[in-house]
């Protein structure tokens, strides 16, 4: 995926030539374009346990918001006229 994002070959991955700059590995340096990165986007997938960590704080996070903007229960005067 790196390498899509990069727009390079394998061959950047060549330990003999890790030393190289990374134009070394573009046909024309001045014209090469990278693929744009979406925001959010995760180059490695997640361990299980890091995507039950999500949900569960996600999960903590939804009802303490929800605990926050809970409206307040005032009474109604009724004395005033509209």
């Amino acid at each position: 995926m790196i390498l899509e994002y990069l727009n390079l070959g394998k061959e950047f991955w060549n330990w003999e030539r890790i030393f190289e700059p990374i134009y070394s590995f573009m046909d024309n340096p001045q014209e090469h374009k990278l693929k744009f990165l979406e925001p959010r986007v995760d180059f490695f997938k997640k361990h299980a346990t890091q995507i039950e960590q999500t949900y569960e704080k996600m999960s903590e996070m939804r009802l303490s918001t929800l605990q926050r903007h809970r409206p307040m229960e005032t009474p109604i005067d009724r004395s005033v006229q509209l």
